[in-house]
């Protein structure tokens, strides 16, 4: 699947913003897709942290363990999953900007099955499907980090 980019300004400060989007434990509570967190992994979020997310999609639950592989507060931190033969990394970056925070959301998957990549073509009929649920996704968030910060 070639990557879907997502962007989105959110009008709160990188620390505000970085906080709400790298709180994995409480994502179910801030996203509406997101039916589910176990948090498999002990202490604060960072390298290594590791969850399983349930949502879902396309009619079905659908339940994925993902873990942190790149974390740099306030900059941004990379996810990777791997189901169904395909691994999947999504990379969030936070740029300050004026009025806000630029959030940045890069996710590819790559096959690495031979039955992933028999099916690659039928994968990106979804990209759009994919592209608009990440966009809801990061909304959410985004309002949650707003209104944190409206009352700070």
């Amino acid at each position: 699947m070639s990557g879907v980019k997502v962007e989105h300004l959110v009008k709160a400060d990188p620390e505000t913003t970085f906080r709400a989007f790298a709180d994995i434990p409480r994502a179910a509570e801030m996203v509406a897709g997101i039916e589910r967190i176990e948090m498999l992994s002990e202490g604060p979020v960072g390298i290594g942290t590791r969850w399983r997310e349930t949502r879902i999609m396309y009619g079905r639950t659908a339940t994925e363990e993902m873990t942190i592989t790149a974390f740099e507060p306030r900059q941004g931190y990379t996810s990777e999953a791997e189901s169904h033969g395909t691994r999947y990394v999504t990379r969030y970056t936070f740029a300050p900007e004026v009025g806000g925070t630029r959030v940045t959301l890069d996710f590819t998957g790559r096959p690495v099955t031979l039955g992933a990549k028999l099916m690659m073509p039928l994968a990106l009929l979804f990209r759009g499907t994919i592209r608009r649920m990440l966009a809801q996704d990061m909304a959410d968030v985004a309002a949650h980090a707003e209104r944190k910060a409206a009352a700070s």
